[in-house]
């Protein structure tokens, strides 16, 4: 598995720069524009945020070929302030990660055989809460996970389109209004096609921060468990109740 971006972990000097940097060493580091910031959320440390109604992005630097040989992953992790269509990530003609419409339903789309093909989720998301979402693109299906389950697949024909278009988080063209409203907390590029156990350790890597005093748990729960916050600086202990 090789990553080829990831933007984690966001520190005072790239807020300074206003660049979010590229955490692999690849060097495709994004630029923040319009009225895209950075911002401190609690014990997540410093995220992105996308205000609502206005235009926002960070686009990546550079242009170049994903060179993709196992697969192509792409996970964010998001907090939507409302239900509008809006993009989490987009490569103009290649992916796209994202809201297509106001049904909250996320949908990883790749663009195949001369076609879009979407992967959208049976289930619409939650707002004002964080959520892990990922879509996965690989020699058979196409499939999007949503927080720990697999939530919408398809099966695309054709070569997929690598090209070297500008990549953009929170937008999806710089001319286009498809606005991502609300914070992004992390996104990774993966050359792989990631399972639901890839997608599992994708997700619980980033269950906790720490700022301060302040520790923020957050665990993988069943379908018949209930998903539980606690931010206190003593210890405490936490049990699960089934719904």
């Amino acid at each position: 598995m090789t990553d080829i971006a990831w933007y984690r972990d966001m520190t005072a000097a790239e807020e300074a720069a206003g660049v979010c940097t590229d955490k692999t060493g690849n060097g495709h580091d994004a630029t923040l524009g319009g009225s895209a910031e950075f911002y401190n959320f609690a014990a997540r440390g410093k995220v992105l945020h996308f205000p609502i109604n206005a235009n926002s992005s960070a686009s990546v630097n550079g242009t170049f070929n994903l060179n993709i040989t196992q697969g192509l992953s792409v996970g964010a992790w998001i907090y939507r302030e409302d239900d509008s269509p809006g993009v989490v990530i987009n490569r103009e003609g290649s992916f796209r990660l994202w809201f297509p419409d106001a049904s909250g339903k996320p949908c990883f789309s790749v663009y195949s055989g001369g076609t879009w093909w979407d992967a959208i989720s049976s289930d619409p998301l939650p707002t004002q809460q964080w959520v892990f979402i990922q879509g996965a693109l690989g020699p058979i299906d196409t499939k999007i996970f949503v927080h720990g389950s697999v939530k919408g697949i398809c099966h695309p024909s054709g070569l997929w389109n690598d090209n070297s278009t500008t990549i953009l988080i929170g937008r999806r063209t710089l001319f286009y209004n498809m606005q991502f409203a609300g914070y992004i907390g992390e996104i990774m590029i993966r050359d792989a096609v990631v399972d639901l156990s890839a997608h599992r350790v994708d997700l619980k890597r980033w269950i906790k921060r720490n700022q301060g005093e302040v520790v923020e748990l957050l665990e993988l729960h069943l379908p018949t468990e209930v998903l539980r916050f606690c931010s206190r600086p003593t210890f405490i202990s936490l049990q699960v109740r089934p719904v």
